[in-house]
């Protein structure tokens, strides 16, 4: 594969990119209607305003890549990846009890 078959497989309107932000939305949509949503989505805006004020707001231009910049950003990752992570659990604990209570195997 050559570097224009490779640009043009991740162009923004390409079938591929469209197909995964397609699925990027439908996950963010299901996680929306767990009923903890509203609870993790707020915890974590405060976990990242809290790094922000900590560290974030003294950080060089994000244009200027810097150790400190990557660090506060993997960081605030962290924060929304353990939110996220928690409501795919809770969710997924939740479809195991339903089963069980409705007698499945």
């Amino acid at each position: 594969m050559n570097i224009d078959q490779i640009r043009q497989r991740f162009e923004p309107d390409s079938p591929r990119v469209l197909r995964v932000r397609q699925a990027a939305k439908n996950g963010i949509k299901a996680l929306e209607q767990c009923r903890d949503y509203p609870r993790v989505h707020l915890e974590a805006m405060e976990k990242a305003e809290a790094e922000f004020n900590a560290s974030g707001a003294e950080l060089p231009d994000p244009l200027i890549p810097s150790p400190a910049r990557l660090e506060y950003e993997l960081k605030i990752l962290d924060i929304w990846a353990s939110a996220y992570l928690q409501l795919v659990s809770d969710s997924e604990l939740r479809l195991i009890e339903e089963e069980h209570n409705r007698g499945a195997p």
